[in-house]
């Protein structure tokens, strides 16, 4: 990827960053119920256990809405730009080779817009004898070009569990899904993946806090190699609930990214 193509997207987040934060002195009119809106810059490359160098770069817009304590909902509307040979294919995310030949290209566009309805089955804010249980549903749109590679034109869905606790300064979450892929034409062995994530983090004050976390995914071709990485991130939230993120990601395994960065913002409102 070139330098100009580089400081385009460095741009494109900052400005959304900027716009954003316009918000920042919005009056509160939702009553009891909160809106957040973030976005953040990914970056990964790597072969993807494939014999060709893929970097993908993701950045979506995230809103979400809280109307109580126990559900939320949110949409990602992504754009994405994909570095890549024309016989690979992003299924879930995830770049998968197709037969035929293959030449090098740059794809740019909208990505799968996911829809997300998260259920807190225990909330430790209102009840802190019990760590927060949440059952999550989700549902990836085909908004994705599958003429370009971003998608496969079917739709995913899926069901996750997860755990969250603060005890004292620290905090751990657990989290485990499991993923129905829709089947693409011209992608063969394809399966549905179970998925699990794990972390624990330190609340360095109460603006700042640190997390080690590792995430495991069934491999979704049948004979490959499941996809396992390892992340840490830092988190800062700013005046009137405006928080910042940077996230480092190592892949340990060859259907892994190798290296990943990300950068989020989001305003809570």
């Amino acid at each position: 990827m070139t330098i100009k193509t580089k400081l385009f997207y460095a741009t494109f987040f900052i400005l959304t960053f900027l716009m954003i934060s316009i918000n920042i002195n919005m009056p509160k009119s939702f009553g009891a119920s909160k809106l957040q809106i973030g976005t953040s810059y990914n970056e990964t490359w790597g072969k993807y256990g494939t014999n060709y160098s893929t970097s993908l770069i993701y950045i979506p817009l995230n809103i979400s809405y809280y109307p109580n304590r126990s559900f939320n909902f949110q949409a990602t509307i992504p754009y994405m730009q994909v570095h890549k040979q024309s016989s690979i294919v992003l299924v879930n995310n995830i770049p998968v080779k197709k037969a035929g030949a293959s030449t090098s290209t740059t794809e740019r566009g909208l990505g799968d817009i996911v829809l997300t309805g998260n259920y807190n089955v225990t909330n430790q804010a209102t009840n802190p004898s019990f760590p927060t249980l949440t059952a999550t549903a989700f549902v990836d749109l085909p908004t994705a070009s599958k003429s370009k590679g971003l998608g496969t034109g079917k739709t995913n869905y899926g069901l996750q569990i997860g755990i969250t606790q603060i005890v004292g300064s620290y905090f751990y979450f657990i989290n485990g899904g499991y993923t129905v892929l829709g089947k693409p034409s011209g992608v063969t062995g394809l399966t549905n993946p179970l998925s699990a994530y794990a972390g624990i983090g330190k609340l360095i004050s109460k603006d700042l806090s640190v997390a080690v976390s590792g995430s495991w995914s069934q491999a979704i071709i049948s004979g490959t190699h499941d996809t396992v990485t390892g992340s840490l991130s830092v988190i800062y939230t700013m005046v009137k609930n405006n928080t910042v993120g940077i996230t480092y990601l190592k892949g340990f395994t060859n259907a892994s990214p190798a290296q990943g960065v990300m950068l989020s913002y989001s305003l809570m409102f």
